[in-house]
């Protein structure tokens, strides 16, 4: 199988290196893209972007929104959540099911689907519970089962792992892959499905009483796993943005061509990624040792005691929220292009 061409940053489609301007193998070059102003200025990208970038990012904060909702049981959260299905639908059908090019990418999709599922029936098991104030039953639309959530979070948890082996059974090292997506850490998915599948089971009390140690050890390790791997890459993400270096005289003539915002791009990703996993553990914290005092709250409001998912709910709206302005800019320059492209196809402006 021949190599992959490596780069210093995600989602780079070729080498970085000024030095030597030979790629490895043609065919893995990625499709040319047009650019967007937002894709200009907020993706570190020096010519082409991927489709399937926007769609994660789109994904992303769909979700991002759908648990600021879910930390206040707001009924409101059952409109946003299917949207992010279809975003990493469409993410995953814009690889065209290339496993060669976009084994790590296509395997992280699929995980993000099953993850996202199993999630969006908990979402909706929670809020049928709390019908009486969420106004939400789903009992019939969504005959959700507890086996059902473990099942997909304990499917999300093997996909990552089974790609790998396969992978090593051909002589390919899965981990030197240089994703398109943005990292969340290698077998990312695994640990953040095997933290929601030990949380799930020391919230229901699904366990007997001599073992409900068990999933609240799992759950630690897996927040450690996730924290040790997202929390370096958003300071490497600072690093590399190279604020005051790119002042001075020792910048390199290729980080001071950069815009702000494009050296600023994965600082907003990791921003957001990391007060994510940090907000989520803070949430499942409070309602793994804390039952009592961890309860949904308005956000809007201060309380008199904000617990721990009031606290969490504000983490990921501090986080999040250059995230959701680089995507809303990205969505109205999408629309921008696709109108300005539907007109010049026009039989009327063909003939002009």
């Amino acid at each position: 199988m021949t190599a992959r061409v490596e780069s210093s940053s995600y989602g780079a489609t070729k080498c970085d290196s000024d030095t030597d301007d030979t790629i490895a193998d043609e065919s893995l070059l990625l499709p040319q893209q047009t650019q967007t102003p937002a894709r200009y200025c907020f993706q570190c990208i020096d010519d082409q972007q991927h489709p399937s970038i926007f769609w994660d990012n789109f994904s992303t904060a769909m979700w991002l929104i759908t648990d600021i909702l879910w930390t206040e049981n707001n009924p409101l959260a059952v409109c946003t959540a299917p949207f992010v299905v279809v975003g990493y639908v469409k993410a995953f059908f814009s690889f065209d099911g290339d496993w060669t090019r976009y084994a790590t990418d296509l395997a992280r999709t699929v995980a993000m689907c099953s993850w996202i599922l199993g999630n969006t029936f908990w979402l909706f098991q929670e809020l049928s519970e709390n019908k009486e104030k969420t106004g939400i039953d789903a009992t019939i639309l969504f005959p959700y089962d507890p086996w059902v959530i473990l099942t997909l979070f304990l499917i999300t948890m093997m996909i990552e792992p089974g790609i790998f082996f396969y992978y090593r059974s051909r002589g390919i090292d899965w981990f030197k892959v240089t994703p398109i997506l943005k990292p969340i850490g290698n077998m990312g998915m695994m640990c953040w499905a095997m933290k929601d599948f030990a949380w799930y089971l020391a919230v229901e009390e699904m366990l007997k009483e001599e073992y409900v140690w068990i999933p609240k050890v799992v759950w630690a390790i897996a927040d450690v796993l996730i924290m040790y791997q997202l929390f370096p890459l958003f300071f490497q993400a600072l690093q590399a943005w190279g604020l005051f270096s790119c002042f001075t005289k020792y910048a390199s003539y290729k980080q001071r061509e950069k815009t702000f915002f494009e050296r600023f791009a994965h600082v907003i990703d990791e921003l957001a990624t990391s007060s994510w996993a940090l907000s989520m553990t803070l949430w499942s914290f409070g309602e793994i040792f804390m039952p009592n005092d961890t309860f949904a709250q308005n956000l809007t409001n201060a309380p008199a005691k904000g617990n721990l998912r009031w606290w969490c709910g504000h983490v990921l709206i501090l986080g999040a929220f250059p995230f959701f302005v680089k995507v809303t800019m990205d969505v109205f320059s999408q629309i921008n292009y696709v109108a300005k492209k539907r007109r010049r196809s026009c039989p009327e402006n063909l003939e002009n």
